[in-house]
């Protein structure tokens, strides 16, 4: 048997047990109460998003993140110490929902991962240890409220944006030693006024003046949008200049060193405030978009000799620059280079250059004159829409193309002169309504000059055409489209195109000659256009024309559509032995038209079987008011060949008679195709003839007698409308009063049976 003592021994070790065991509760307890206090922040879960790459099978594949706790120590409520940085996305929300001014970086941070901070509005400053040796991208990027930060010399990587679009950020100093500014680094920190390098000393002043604290190469936008910055001094050891690293900043002076040894394009690009700029000799070409758009008050460039080429773009929107000096060894000026820039009085172009790429100079509106010195390339659009420019002259001795838009609306452009050059080309558009150009010194052209469609369009201040067209193989459509003010246009022999409307309204043109142009075709049935060079149109409105001489050859087979419509004081024409037929309105008003010769192959009028014409279209000499008018011919006839006579193709027409008997092929008479007349007394129509159109004979008042042949089978409505009471219509066949129409516009009794001896009147 147990003794009591024994007994009582196991309840004192038992209750002993239990009260050890009780006193470990009570102290895990406080120490969870203490998680829970005020003193350490601990970030909710939803505080810490889930990376989208790390979807699992449970919970909906949410993986949650590290939480926060035991990383952040609130000092106060605008001061926060930040331990350890494990989870960045969840500390910069933190920050931001808690809005704390102040952070302070704990000794045990070496790496601040990217975007640890980012967009955290609410910081004004941030305190770095010695023992930070990384920064990453983003880290501070968009922290709007900072307004200085001091790196410690301890880092020795800074990731790219890292301290990107602070817009409140004025002074920042860098590590010692820290050469490189990588891209997009301080890229729209408007405010920004001073970068240093190196940390304060003891005394306190910053040891940036040592030849080590000196910044190397700025990346890429590095200092873009850095409106406030303007002191250059910091940056005068550069080797490399990234693309855009200095754009829309604020310099007012810029000397590039002579150590750089790589430039990139829009490096200066918007900088509006530039009064003064040096290139350095080092190098041998200015890059693309260089100046873009830099409004400045930058007014004159000295580029040094050595350098070989300007970008695309590079002065494009400069509009305060006035005068810029060329290198005597520039051989390329690239593509809108000067474009909407500020240039203004001469533009003298060196013999060097063997390139100007498009839209070089356009509407650079100050020029005045244009000097180029040598027989470059010149690319289309080149000096399009220079409203101020006079004078253009070029100095060369060789080859010269004038491409598309070349000069295209240099509205004040009065004078072109290229004495020792040949021209092989006038582009599309090259003078495009340049109305105040007179003349075109040209001495010499290729034997088989192009002349583009618009070339002189509207250029209505040129009075010759002389020394353009001489050599012409080619004037495409519209060439000389309203120049009312030229008198001459010798064409060459060799030409094998001329374009609709080329001297269309050319209204002091005096002569067209074009019987040696053995090489224009015509073909109106063909769908290949090098068979239908001579097109619609081409002499229209040319109303001092008074001569004018169609090609004689067999491939010459139409006259074309409008082609000397309202020619007023055209006296003549010769119809050539091979033109078959005679388009529409070919010679509508002409109203000084007083003879038409129809020519056989041996040059010898004919009115029989020596030509080839068989259809003469509708208003072909529609209101030609004078033909024949004052002729000595007794009649009007036509070549036998013609089997087609349109509608209205001598409406208005004074012939006084006309005989048709020897058209055995002629089986239509088209509608009003002699009204109007009112001095016809007398027409023979062919024996085969089977239609008259409506109104054919309409208003001819002076018709006495018409014998209508047996084969007609159709008149159309009043035909003989508005003619005499006193005309007698003989009808070789009485069956055509059953026809539609009848009586065709005559009193019935004037209309009776032909007999055998109206078959001779």
């Amino acid at each position: 048997m147990e003794s009591r003592v024994n007994r009582a021994k196991k309840s004192l070790l038992i209750i002993f047990v239990v009260l050890l065991f009780s006193l470990f509760l009570f102290f895990v307890s406080c120490d969870s109460s203490l998680s829970g206090s005020g003193n350490i922040v601990e970030t909710p879960e939803e505080a810490a998003p889930s990376d989208p790459g790390t979807s699992g099978g449970g919970g909906g594949g949410f993986t949650p993140q590290p939480e926060l706790k035991n990383d952040l120590f609130e000092k106060s409520n605008a001061e926060l110490e930040v331990r350890s940085i494990n989870n960045p996305s969840a500390l910069a929300s933190e920050i931001k929902s808690k809005g704390y001014t102040t952070v302070v970086l704990s000794d045990s941070i070496t790496t601040i991962p990217a975007k640890s901070f980012l967009s955290c509005s609410s910081l004004t400053e941030v305190a770095f240890t010695d023992n930070v040796i990384e920064i990453g991208e983003d880290a501070f990027a968009a922290c709007t409220g900072l307004t200085k930060v001091i790196v410690p010399d301890s880092v020795t990587s800074i990731g790219v944006r890292a301290f990107s679009d602070c817009t409140s950020l004025e002074e920042v100093t860098l590590p010692a030693g820290m050469a490189t500014i990588v891209n997009q680094l301080f890229q729209n920190d408007k405010a920004l006024t001073t970068v240093n390098i190196g940390s304060a000393n003891a005394e306190g002043p910053l040891a940036r003046d040592a030849s080590e604290n000196k910044i190397k190469e700025v990346g890429d936008f590095a200092f873009y949008g850095c409106e406030a910055l303007s002191n250059w001094s910091m940056f005068d050891s550069l080797v490399s200049i990234g693309t855009g690293a200095f754009g829309d900043t604020g310099f007012t002076k810029v000397v590039l060193p002579e150590t750089l040894q790589e430039l990139s394009e829009m490096a200066f690009e918007e900088c509006e405030k530039l009064d003064k700029f040096t290139f350095p000799a080092c190098l041998n070409e200015i890059p693309e978009y260089f100046f873009l758009n830099a409004k400045a008050p930058l007014k004159k460039l000295v580029i040094p000799n050595n350098y070989t080429s300007i970008g695309a773009n590079a002065f494009s929107g400069c509009t305060g620059l006035k005068s810029i000096a060329f290198p005597n060894q520039l051989e390329s000026i690239g593509i809108s280079a000067f474009y909407q820039s500020g240039l203004k009085g001469t533009l003298n172009i060196p013999a060097s250059v063997t390139e100007i790429k498009s839209f070089a100079f356009k509407e650079c509106n100050e020029i005045e004159n244009i000097v180029i010195n040598g027989c470059p390339n010149i690319a289309n659009n080149v000096f399009e829409e220079m409203d101020g420019l006079k004078t253009v002259t070029i100095n060369g001795n060789g080859f010269l193309s004038l491409n598309t838009l070349l000069f295209g609306n240099c509205s004040a452009l009065t004078s072109f002169s290229a004495k020792d050059v040949t021209i092989t080309n006038i582009g599309a558009q090259a003078f495009y309504n340049c109305g105040a150009l007179k003349t075109i010194n040209i001495s010499a052209t290729s034997s088989n000059l192009f002349i583009g469609d618009s070339a002189f369009r509207w250029c209505s201040s040129l009075q010759t055409a002389e020394g353009i067209t001489n050599n012409a193989i080619y004037i495409g459509s519209y060439a000389f489209y309203g120049c009312s003010s030229i008198t001459k246009a010798p064409f060459s022999k060799n030409i094998n195109f001329l374009g609709d409307h080329a001297f269309y309204e050319c209204r002091m043109l005096e002569s067209v000659d074009l019987s040696a142009a053995i090489s224009l075709k015509s073909n109106p049935h063909s769908s290949n256009d090098s068979e239908n060079n001579l097109l619609e149109q081409a002499f229209t409105g040319c109303e001092s024309i008074t001569e004018a001489r169609l090609p004689n050859h067999e491939n010459f087979k139409n006259i074309p559509f409008h082609i000397f419509d309202g020619c007023k004081n055209l006296t003549s024409i010769q119809i050539p032995n091979y033109i078959e037929t005679i388009e529409e309105f070919a010679f509508n008003n002409c109203e000084n038209l007083k003879s038409i010769t129809f020519v056989d192959k041996y040059g010898s009028k004919s009115y029989g079987y020596g030509s080839n014409l068989k259809v003469i279209k509708a208003a072909a000499f529609d209101h030609c008011t004078s033909l024949f008018k004052d002729s000595n011919e007794e009649s009007f006839t036509l070549p036998n060949s013609v089997i087609y006579i349109g509608d209205a193709v001598f409406l208005g027409c004074p012939l006084s008679v006309i005989d048709l008997s020897q058209l055995e092929g002629l089986t239509h008479i088209g509608d009003y195709a002699f009204s109007y007349n009112d001095i016809l007394y007398s027409i023979t129509l062919p024996s085969n003839l089977e239609t008259i159109g409506g109104h054919a004979f309409f208003g001819d008042d002076n018709l006495q007698k018409v014998v209508i042949p047996s084969s007609v089978t159709s008149i159309g409505e009043d035909a003989f409308g508005s003619c005499s009471y006193n005309i007698e219509l003989k009808l070789m066949d009485l069956n055509l009063k059953d026809t539609p129409n009848y009586p065709w516009g005559v009193q019935e009794g004037n209309i009776s049976q032909a007999g055998p001896m109206d078959l001779f009147y």
